[in-house]
């Protein structure tokens, strides 16, 4: 990403991307397909807030009873109703299940079925998740592919969970099985640019150390080869009582940047872990709502930030943008999204960490004054930021003479609309 490595100086150009490939990278995690979550004993809820949320892209399980047919209590008629509203959703498919299973369910939650997911963590779930695994996937994918129902739907791969103990290694290249790599790519109470923590990685991702963007996605590698790899899980905790939480205003900074992050990089779609607080796995208070239906400030800045940008063309080929920022730009992040040829949108933070993931102490991300020069054919329309409560609002956008803007950065997302 753009200033990455940045010293104190000068930036002279922004990178663009497409604003709607932008959108569409962003998912989240739901569990319509439990019974006993909100997901389902508050559906209206569940399904409002998603609606709202403008996110269309979900990730859930597909739910087969004991020996791998279908289960009476699948939810499907919920995926059917999310599905009629546009929302397509990512299945995860457990191990072993029939053939029937496999090519059936499309049908079945039609017309949110988008993508197959190979098993979920099954490293944490069974000692011989090795070999389970690769003898599986050349089945799900003979299953998937030799269907004509079915042979077009994406297949992603597995996930694992990395407790240093190596298990990408372990696994082994099965790229050939699917169309896109696996990472949950949790960050624990650390800002999403960390370097990392704990050791580095074994070869050949030992220049990253564990819970870096760049070691996840070199480690999901070893397994996708040269797929793409989606993130399917990522996210942050907000009761504070939990030694790996952030506070809620910060759970809201880290996931907006995360999103920019990860989709600067190369992850075509990020999957939020959740959508509404659910669970009992230390993971339920990790939802964009609470489980009544409370919006948080991450959910606030996310559905902002999409309503600001989608509506826009996929662009093959975004520009460069002559923006220069001056002063001291240690640390800063910039990215700019292309609506339109007329229309793009600079993202501009100070990846820095608001919190001492060791102290649990907040830390303090002091404003940062620079200047803004736009060059032609560029003019600055805007200048929005994000307050504590989620809420966009408008910032100095006067020019001080020659094209150039006072700008005033922090670890919260400032929004530049750039007009042609």
């Amino acid at each position: 990403m753009e200033g990455q490595c940045a010293e104190a100086g000068s930036l002279t150009s922004i990178r663009s991307y497409s604003a709607a490939a932008f959108v569409d990278s962003i998912g989240v995690n739901v569990r319509f397909s439990n019974h006993k979550t909100p997901y389902v004993t508050s559906f209206a809820v569940a399904k409002e807030k998603l609606l709202a949320s403008g996110i269309r892209h979900v990730r859930d399980a597909a739910v087969a009873k004991a020996g791998g047919g279908f289960n009476a209590n699948d939810q499907a008629a919920l995926f059917r109703e999310v599905g009629a509203a546009g929302v397509r959703v990512a299945f995860v498919f457990p191990l072993d299940v029939s053939q029937e299973f496999v090519r059936g369910f499309p049908a079945r939650v039609a017309p949110s079925f988008e993508a197959y997911e190979l098993p979920n963590e099954l490293n944490a779930a069974r000692p011989d998740w090795v070999a389970a695994l690769r003898q599986w996937a050349p089945v799900f994918q003979s299953y998937i592919r030799s269907n004509a129902a079915t042979a077009g739907y994406p297949i992603i791969g597995p996930s694992l969970t990395d407790k240093g103990d190596n298990p990408y290694g372990a696994l082994g290249d099965l790229s050939s099985y699917f169309d896109f790599g696996n990472t949950h790519a949790y960050y624990s109470s650390r800002e999403p640019g960390t370097v990392g923590w704990g050791r580095p990685g074994a070869p050949p991702c030992d220049r990253w150390r564990y819970g870096a963007i760049a070691y996840n996605i070199c480690n999901a590698q070893r397994v996708s080869g040269s797929k793409p790899v989606m993130s399917t899980e990522t996210g942050w905790l907000t009761n504070v009582d939990s030694p790996v939480a952030v506070p809620e205003d910060l759970h809201g900074k880290y996931l907006v940047r995360m999103l920019l992050a990860h989709f600067s990089v190369g992850i075509p779609r990020t999957y939020i872990y959740q959508l509404m607080d659910s669970g009992s796995d230390g993971f339920n208070s990790s939802g964009l709502v609470t489980a009544t239906g409370q919006e948080r400030p991450a959910f606030k800045e996310i559905k902002q930030l999409i309503d600001l940008l989608q509506g826009g063309k996929t662009l093959e080929n975004p520009r460069v943008v002559p923006l220069a920022l001056s002063g001291d730009v240690a640390d800063v992040r910039k990215l700019a999204l292309e609506k339109s040829a007329d229309e793009t949108y600079a993202m501009l933070w100070i990846e820095k960490p608001g919190m001492d993931p060791l102290t649990r102490q907040r830390l303090v991300v002091e404003p940062r004054a620079l200047t803004m020069r736009v060059g032609k054919p560029y003019r600055v329309d805007s200048i929005q930021t994000f307050d504590a409560g989620g809420e966009l609002k408008p910032a100095v956008a006067k020019a001080a003479g020659s094209g150039e803007y006072p700008l005033t950065l922090t670890d919260g997302l400032t929004i530049v609309k750039l007009a042609r």
